[in-house]
């Protein structure tokens, strides 16, 4: 049996990690906290004993450098690992394993975590996405993955799974989101954005998720201006899913190969509270398994929802030349849309 450590990584990052098959050590906890404490406080707080403590469980598998945490191996993480205030960037190309229930990350009231080539792997019985970002808060997914979490909920507003948008800000610059699951029927498998929440797609791809790909609800806003959505499956409709005054922007990117059973696996505006509108890019190819072409493979609205295209660009609904600012209605058809430059 191996060691189970609790290790701070700087004032900046509070670890608790485990090898495969692990058990709890408290004096292994006390000594790591003791050398802490006698180390020099600062903006390098981290001591050279938390570092080699880390590498002694995993030899070379971190270095710091400031607020920047390099990972060179990968580690077990038990539950929640708090960040502090400010800007703290985890990279390299390491993996992070949640080992227990709960969020791998919560990032808060004026914290920023930002994500460059690190993999974050969640459980297959979680009770919480997998990271959270709530009011006030951050995330940047420079690259990366954010993989590997099933969130067990039947509660509509609860239904993040990857990553949950909670009033914060996440900006998606590359990297991959994909196999996480919700057993939430209504979406949000990949990233579920609520509360005033923000999600700007860059690049990067949100792909194999099942329960859809994105769940926007109450407030929440999605700015897709590149990247692709693809191969997510949903029961209740929509890789792109709006409830509740959910507001899509699609500026850019694909939304393509997505399955549903019995509504759209492309986007779903589900009441008149919500708002899409296809400035740039692409929907095509989405499909619906039990063949009910009357919602709309590639859009559906419901309830007195509207969609809208964009103004001044050019715009075709199944090669058929569309008016700038005019209604986009359900269509199987491929929607293309190219800004005015």
């Amino acid at each position: 049996m191996k060691t189970l450590f609790r290790v701070t990584i700087a004032v900046i990052l509070t670890l608790t990690l485990a090898n495969t098959n692990c058990v709890g050590v408290p004096n292994a906890v006390g000594d790591a906290t003791a050398q802490a404490g006698n180390a020099t406080t600062g903006t390098g707080a981290t001591t050279a004993a938390q570092l080699a403590a880390l590498n002694a469980m995993n030899e070379g598998s971190a270095r710091l450098s400031g607020n920047t945490v390099t990972l060179t191996g990968d580690v077990r993480v038990e539950g929640d690992l708090p960040i502090p205030s400010g800007d703290t960037i985890i990279n390299g190309n390491g993996t992070i394993n949640l080992t227990g229930k709960g969020s791998l990350f919560t990032i808060g009231e004026g914290k920023k975590l930002t994500l460059d080539g690190v993999t974050l792997v969640g459980v297959a019985d979680n009770n919480e996405p997998l990271v959270l970002v709530a009011e006030g808060g951050e995330l940047v997914l420079v690259s990366g993955k954010i993989t590997g979490n099933t969130h067990v909920s039947d509660n509509f507003t609860d239904s993040g799974d990857g990553v949950e948008v909670n009033g914060g800000i996440f900006t998606m610059e590359s990297g991959t989101i994909s196999g996480n699951t919700t057993t939430n029927n209504e979406g949000g498998g990949g990233v579920f954005v609520i509360g005033n929440g923000v999600f700007t797609m860059k690049d990067g791809a949100i792909t194999g998720n099942t329960e859809g790909g994105v769940l926007l609800l109450r407030g929440g806003t999605f700015n897709m201006k590149g990247g692709t959505i693809s191969g997510n499956t949903i029961r209740g409709g929509g890789s792109v899913r709006m409830s509740n005054g959910g507001t899509f922007n699609m500026k850019g990117g694909t939304i393509s190969g997505n399955t549903a059973s019995g509504s759209s696996g492309g986007v779903v505006v589900n009441n008149s509270t919500s708002t899409f509108t296809m400035i740039g890019g692409r929907i095509q190819s989405n499909t619906d398994s039990d063949g009910f072409t009357r919602n709309g493979w590639s859009l559906r609205l419901a309830n007195n929802a509207k969609a809208k295209w964009g103004e001044g660009g050019t715009y075709t609904k199944g090669g058929v030349t569309q008016t700038g600012g005019s209604d986009i209605t359900d269509t199987n058809d491929t929607l293309i849309a190219i800004p005015a430059r």
